[in-house]
């Protein structure tokens, strides 16, 4: 997996997440709660990123599914969010992923109510 193509790809996705974000409402100093996908290419990998990952989130599910990927999916504690925070979550998601052999699918947003 080559981390920078896919850092440029998650920071690319993350502009427009950000537009829309705003167009929403959210501004800088709102908190939100981020769910987040990782497509690992084995059970191995899977788990030991789900370890990886278990100190930040509030809940991960992993999975196997067809054509022998695994879906690691989860959650974060709620965060207060800015563009260059969410910047910073995704290089880290996108390294973490990267060191488990594993891409990060990208994350969406639970609104507040």
């Amino acid at each position: 997996m080559n981390y920078q193509r896919e850092l440029k790809r998650c920071l690319a996705a993350l502009d427009i997440i950000w537009e829309q974000l705003q167009g929403c409402g959210i501004a800088t100093g709102c908190q939100l709660t981020l769910d987040f996908l990782y497509i690992a290419p084995n059970q191995v990998e899977a788990e030991d990123l789900s370890r990886a990952l278990h100190p930040l989130t509030t809940s991960i599910e992993c999975r196997g599914l067809l054509f022998k990927k695994w879906y690691i999916e989860g959650q974060t504690q709620p965060m207060t969010v800015s563009k260059e925070i969410l910047e910073e979550w995704v290089t880290s998601m996108v390294e973490l992923g990267c060191q488990h052999k594993s891409q990060f699918d990208g994350f969406g947003a639970m609104m507040p109510e």
